[in-house]
């Protein structure tokens, strides 16, 4: 979705920007521990807000710009509900889902909402190699074999309540779990410039990536007989638990495809553990007829 807006580009990594710069991303105009965006399934995104001139209430990061992403929120009166079924076909299949329910009254409105997208790959690589300039490894025949598999799940909780006309209460949690698997065979023979027997050997690498956020905001709305007066409380607070682990075995074999001594194990483990936590008051008045004057903190 961000790929056809107009100003803003996304690389082959994922990474975004807007008109050249980094911008501050936001979800529903808060600060959000989902830093990647394929965290989010487009039909939980009810529209994208490109805000290219902040004005003062936003922090110095947002000076490159804004992009704030707003998420589904069923307004309706009454009780009602959507779901939503997808799926495609090809070397492995992928399926989507998402269900909104809701419920609102005249003072109250309670939403819930779930969406997922499972999907797998497969690639397939044979390469040829030729080192005119090294005798040994002269020839190199690669073929490497790359099944992944990936899962996203969100859930989505907001409480809405409004006592009165001048008054609004909010309370909103996010819930996000997303899984990568990665199995990677990679086979490797090596030949002499006369075409003799030199190495094989087989590397398999597997990769598994867990990555959980929660989020968490409050947010109260004031309005006064004075339109040009407004007051706006926010607190929110978001845990982000990552793990990415690699095993890779390299296991060497002779021209009579024998092993070579015991396997090369190589192990990588990574763990992040994230919150951010930020308290927002925003007051605007009048200081005279053509003038007003806003204070945060």
């Amino acid at each position: 979705m961000l790929k056809n807006i107009p100003t803003v580009a996304v690389d082959a990594e994922g990474g975004i920007t807007l008109r050249g710069k980094s911008p501050m991303i936001l979800i529903n105009g808060k600060n959000s521990a989902i830093t990647n965006m394929d965290q989010i399934a487009a039909s939980s995104i009810e529209s994208i807000e490109i805000i290219s001139n902040p004005t003062a209430k936003y922090d110095a990061n947002a000076e490159s710009g804004i992009i704030n992403i707003k998420l589904k929120k069923n307004n309706q009166s009454g009780m009602n509900g959507a779901i939503v079924l997808g799926g495609g076909f090809g070397a492995k299949g992928r399926a989507n889902s998402s269900i909104l329910l809701n419920h609102k009254t005249q003072k109250w409105n309670f939403g819930l909402g779930y969406d997922n997208r499972f999907a797998g790959r497969t690639k397939k690589i044979n390469a040829e190699r030729t080192n005119y300039f090294v005798d040994d490894e002269h020839f190199i025949n690669q073929k490497r074999n790359d099944e992944r598999t990936e899962g996203l799940q969100n859930l989505k909780l907001n409480i809405d309540f409004s006592p009165n006309e001048r008054n609004n209460f909010s309370f909103e949690a996010l819930g996000n779990l997303e899984t990568q698997d990665n199995d990677e065979t990679l086979y490797t023979h090596v030949n002499t410039s006369t075409n003799q027997f030199y190495s094989d050997n087989r590397r398999h690498s597997l990769e598994l990536e867990r990555s959980k956020v929660g989020e968490l905001a409050f947010n109260y709305d004031r309005k006064f007989a004075d339109d040009r007066k407004n007051l706006n409380v926010n607190l929110t607070s978001s845990f982000n638990r990552h793990k990415e682990n690699t095993d890779i075995d390299t296991y060497n074999y002779d021209q009579y495809q024998e092993q070579i001594d015991d396997a090369f194990l190589q192990r990588t483990h990574n763990y992040e553990h994230e919150n951010i936590s930020n308290a927002i008051v925003n007051y605007a008045f009048p200081v005279s007829e053509k003038n007003d004057c806003r204070n945060g903190l």
